[in-house]
């Protein structure tokens, strides 16, 4: 409506937007998103210091994210200087988790054997990690698979099991003493 305030009216553009959002297929193709960042550019024209904006922004790094994290990050650090701690609040964690996701995983576990399990030791390899429990019946038929895999697979894969679930653990130390499962098992929890 032509009376409305303009902070009515940013509101409702705001809503179109993430309507618009809404309605988009997955996965977001790129015309989708050239689209979204004119139609935020323009309520941003038209309303820049409406509230709605960095939740809007927002949602066009989260859909950036999903598609090229390089061309979303310096939306995120724009973001994480927000005067909303919300919207700051969720761009620099998710600054943190880009950060983070670049450095390899440093873990390094006991297998159930007793040998040292570094996943730094495996930078550069396809690392295959299975989560089973003892009891699972698809899980023991997997099993002879992942021996087989371990044993005949390239150079490049290694294969670690992880076990969940189960009673104690020198019950899955049993397991896997008569399963032959000779690539590293650890005690999840």
């Amino acid at each position: 409506a032509q009376d409305a305030s303009e902070q009515v009216k940013a509101t409702a553009d705001a809503w179109l937007i993430q309507l618009q959002v809404e309605k988009m297929p997955t996965p977001v193709k790129a015309a989708d998103l050239s689209k979204l960042e004119a139609d935020i550019a323009a309520f941003q024209k038209q309303f820049p210091g409406a509230p709605q904006l960095a939740q809007l922004q927002l949602m066009q790094a989260e859909m950036l994210q999903k598609i090229d994290p390089a061309k979303a990050a310096p939306v995120w650090k724009s973001l994480a200087a927000d005067k909303n701690p919300m919207v700051a609040g969720e761009a620099e964690q998710q600054l943190a988790i880009n950060k983070m996701s670049k450095q390899p995983l440093a873990l390094k576990f006991t297998a159930v054997d007793g040998s040292p399990v570094d996943l730094a030791n495996l930078r550069g390899k396809v690392v295959l990690v299975n989560f089973w429990a003892p009891w699972c019946q698809p899980c023991k038929q997997e099993i002879p698979e992942l021996v087989r895999l371990q044993h005949d697979a390239p150079a490049g894969l290694s294969v670690i099991g992880i076990a969940v679930s189960y009673r104690n653990p020198q019950s899955v130390i049993d397991f896997v003493r008569r399963r032959h499962m000779d690539y590293p098992i650890v005690l999840g929890s």
